[in-house]
């Protein structure tokens, strides 16, 4: 994990001195000592930036170091040196921001790094002869609001979250149905999983304290109809979610809405 307080110190540092250095009268001395923390500053930055998406930090850093550095010292006119040392100061920054604002959601991805899979530890304190229960959701990547799922959020795969807009069906499913079942504490909306290593969302998912795991999803008719490949994708995927231990309920949205009384007496009966 890179370091916050090397990023704030090479950024901050850097740009109050290059700021600075736009007074007047200032030492033959001052500008020397500028120089040396400028180059080191950019070095530092540029391997903090080190990312392949954005190349192009480095490569500018490492020209700021090439332009500042007391080894081979380049001669401009003052003029010139005031708009060059206003650019580098804006530059680190807005660099420096750029990458305290990555590290920190990286942190926050990885402080809920088990909350992708957080059936993995389900029953590390579960005692045998005490009735399971529920497990509240604490994912901060789902959201359930005003009891409607109004949105969830779900793992992108690039250590970032993406948003989700629910359907008005999952909406409904979830207030009418779901809610008869479960607190909406425990109901976790577009949950990942990873069995077999292969990655899918599960509509809606709810976990108990002894290992059981119940899987819900919403199906519109669109399923019914579909080609050869999703038909063999959708029954692997199936598969591979019963094999992992999950128990998966599956609905129609026709159902959720014309029959729910008998939606909720299934989701019961799968209930440990």
């Amino acid at each position: 994990m890179k370091n916050k307080h090397i990023l704030s110190l090479c950024s901050i540092l850097p740009a109050f001195m290059l700021f600075w250095a736009l007074q007047r009268g200032l030492p033959f001395s001052y500008f020397q000592a500028l120089r040396w923390v400028v180059t080191i500053s950019a070095i530092l930055m540029a391997w903090q930036c080190l990312d392949k998406k954005a190349p192009w930090k480095t490569g500018v850093m490492i020209g700021v170091a090439a332009l500042f550095n007391p080894i081979a010292p380049i001669g401009f006119p003052r003029a010139t040196w005031r708009i060059i040392n206003i650019a580098a100061g804006v530059l680190f920054v807005v660099l420096g921001i750029m990458e305290f604002w990555k590290i920190r959601t990286d942190e926050l991805d990885d402080d809920n790094e088990e909350d992708y899979k957080p059936e993995a530890n389900l029953q590390a304190n579960f005692a045998p002869n005490q009735p399971p229960r529920l497990l509240e959701k604490t994912d901060r990547r789902c959201d359930i609001t005003d009891g409607n799922c109004t949105q969830v959020y779900i793992p992108s795969g690039q250590k970032r979250s993406q948003k989700y807009q629910c359907r008005t069906e999952e909406k409904e499913f979830c207030k009418n149905v779901l809610q008869k079942c479960f607190p909406i504490s425990s109901i976790r909306p577009q949950h990942y999983v990873e069995p077999e290593g292969n990655k899918h969302l599960i509509d809606f998912a709810v976990l108990y304290s002894n290992g059981v795991k119940i899987g819900i999803e919403l199906e519109g008719f669109s399923h019914q109809v579909m080609t050869k490949e999703k038909h063999k994708n959708d029954v692997l995927r199936f598969n591979r979610l019963q094999n992992d231990g999950w128990k998966m309920l599956r609905f129609t949205i026709d159902q959720s809405e014309k029959d729910r009384s008998t939606c909720i007496g299934v989701i019961q009966l799968a209930k440990p």
